[in-house]
């Protein structure tokens, strides 16, 4: 079976959520996930230190099963500025 499938190094759906949307006072300025994605799990790599979010997008070209999950480049945010009345 083909998954349309990426890895994401962050960690679970809170921050699958923060790619999409952004959240107040935070925005996502580069290589936000596309609105619509999907979490399905998350690993732990213990050499590279690193949480993999496994996520899902139909616009993700699919990949067979045992193939390695391509990377998703790592959401880039930006806090913004407050605004003094």
């Amino acid at each position: 079976m083909n998954r349309c499938v990426r890895r994401v190094a962050v960690h679970p759906r809170v921050l699958v959520d923060l790619m999409i949307n952004g959240t107040g006072g935070i925005d996502v300025v580069d290589h936000a996930l596309p609105a619509g994605t999907g979490y399905v799990l998350s690993t732990w790599d213990p050499i590279g230190a690193t949480v993999w979010v496994i996520v899902e997008h139909e616009s993700f070209d699919p990949i067979a099963e045992g193939d390695v999950i391509p990377e998703h480049a790592a959401p880039v945010f930006r806090r913004r500025e407050r605004v003094s009345a």
